[in-house]
């Protein structure tokens, strides 16, 4: 009898897990909210779809998600969030079908003013509302309900719907990739992993650079000409004293490669030393990265650097950087 039951917590066990492996993998759709501002001063309400994993508490994901803001591709386009930085929600709760949103005090300071306050409750609202069991949305600044944000400048005493806001112009639809959204959820707003194109003029016809920032200041570039691809790998460093650097290393899974440039740049701009090695990454370094699951890096010159490992997110992003 006893083994019988500790066969079956064991079972018991194995299916309970199976079945969270199994959540963890499924995906669904949610809907963020954003504003656009248009020429005229008009606000444009912007619904941006994601794919996320599906969890245990889909709203707090949501809202956690609105606010790490916008892919760079979507601030191209003119989108922006007003809800103020450093917001966080300190509990969600559903009670019929109103959603009680308790935020911490950094809800309530908005340097927009009026229509800053009234666009960063839209946004929460309509993002709420997306979900089939919620009409509308109880905002609570810190466990309590107040009745104003700003100096009685806008009402939140009350559930707010997305009747409360004024329909004007149509809503603009956005599907975020799903690549863009990882490197949104791993980075956030930096600079990292973001590719810069610029087109050059060359006798041979127009190079189009592009170059993606990957950490230890060092930058991974494809140059395209012809439809040829050319890879380099190119360190940087700036301050008020000179490193020499003329060295790099990338360590990609278990092989080293030690890249050396003879002619760096070295130069001064408004009193800072300005220094740059650029090398070109032979081919059996760009078929490794293409693929690979481990990358450190560490730039060399009058002293040896510091390795620098990419995170995993990253080494995704720069796979893809790879394929031609």
């Amino acid at each position: 009898m006893k083994h019988f039951i500790f066969l079956f917590l064991i079972i018991s066990q194995l299916i309970s897990s199976l079945e969270i492996e199994a959540q963890s993998l499924q995906t669904t759709t949610r809907n963020l909210w954003f504003l656009r501002v248009l020429i005229n001063g008009d606000l444009q309400p912007v619904k941006i779809n994601v794919t996320i994993p599906v969890s245990a508490n889909p709203l707090l994901d949501v809202l956690n998600i609105l606010f790490l803001g916008l892919t760079e591709s979507e601030k191209q386009q003119g989108i922006t969030s007003f809800i103020p930085a450093d917001t966080s929600v300190l509990s969600t709760a559903i009670r019929g079908n109103t959603a009680y949103i308790n935020f911490n005090n950094n809800f309530q300071y908005n340097t927009f003013g009026i229509e800053g306050y009234l666009a960063q409750i839209r946004q929460i609202v309509l993002t709420v509302t997306e979900f089939q069991n919620i009409n509308d949305v109880q905002i609570l600044i810190e466990g309590r309900r107040i009745d104003y944000l700003g100096n009685r400048d806008v009402w939140i005493g009350s559930p707010l719907s997305p009747t409360s806001f004024p329909t004007g112009n149509p809503a603009l639809v956005i599907e975020r990739s799903i690549e863009e959204h990882e490197r949104l959820v791993a980075f956030g707003n930096s600079s990292l992993f973001i590719v810069r194109e610029r087109s050059i003029n060359d006798i041979q016809g127009i190079i189009t650079e592009k170059s993606m920032p990957i950490g230890n200041n060092i930058y991974l570039i494809k140059n395209i000409q012809n439809n040829i691809s050319t890879y380099f790998i190119r360190a940087e460093h700036s301050g008020s004293f000179s490193r020499y650097i003329n060295e790099i290393q990338i360590k990609i899974d278990d092989q080293l490669f030690t890249l050396k440039d003879t002619d760096p740049s070295r130069g001064t701009l408004f009193g800072m030393i300005i220094e740059t090695a650029t090398v070109q990454l032979p081919l059996e370094a760009v078929n490794l990265l293409r693929s690979c699951d481990i990358i450190i890096t560490q730039i060399n010159g009058r002293s040896k650097g510091q390795p620098v490992t990419i995170a995993n997110q990253g080494i995704n992003i720069i796979n893809m950087f790879f394929q031609d």
